[in-house]
């Protein structure tokens, strides 16, 4: 019983992580695109 339940919290606590890491991802991605873009500008 304990094991089975410490088995699913730590499920969660992945899935938890890699939905955070995974938008954290994102959002890094998001800022070099602009970050891009308004070298391009800049330039142009």
């Amino acid at each position: 019983m304990d094991q089975a339940r410490l088995c699913s919290f730590h499920a969660t606590e992945l899935r938890l992580l890699h939905d955070f890491l995974k938008s954290k991802t994102i959002s890094i991605l998001k800022l070099k695109i602009i970050y891009h873009i308004d070298i391009y500008m800049i330039k142009v």
